[in-house]
């Protein structure tokens, strides 16, 4: 997301953090591997960070992967629940963890990602919700 924001000279800050991430943890070599690949590098001293209450409150859109993360946001931070989508929203889709696949699976989801956050700037843009 922060790629296509940066390269569409949209004006929005993008932030990654997990419900029940397990904090400090780096990304798994496929995910460095598949980025690196697709020339959208992830830094390998990036550690996973869990969300803050505050982030979620200010946030104008929170995107998830699966939609038991969706009813976790909703369970939790009930005033968080109406700016809670899939991030595959517009094709319809949850984007599994493929933390235990092979790189294969990486890859299926990179794609996943790629359109999504793609689809979902086209939408915000065009709705008006971000800006350039």
């Amino acid at each position: 997301m922060r790629h296509y924001v940066k390269q569409r000279g949209i004006k929005a800050d993008v932030l990654s953090c997990g419900l029940d991430a397990p904090v400090g943890r780096r990304p798994h070599r496929f995910a460095l591997q598949v980025n690196k690949s697709h020339g959208i590098p992830i830094s390998e001293e990036k550690t996973s960070v869990l969300c803050e209450p505050a982030q979620l409150k200010y946030a104008t859109l929170l995107l998830v992967m699966e939609n038991h993360h969706r009813h976790q946001v909703m369970r939790r931070h009930a005033y968080a629940s109406g700016k809670t989508f899939l991030l595959g929203h517009w094709e319809e889709a949850e984007i599994p963890d493929p933390l235990h696949e092979p790189l294969s699976a990486f890859e299926a989801v990179y794609e996943q990602i790629d359109q999504g956050c793609q689809s979902w700037l086209d939408h915000a843009l065009q709705s008006g919700l971000l800006t350039r």
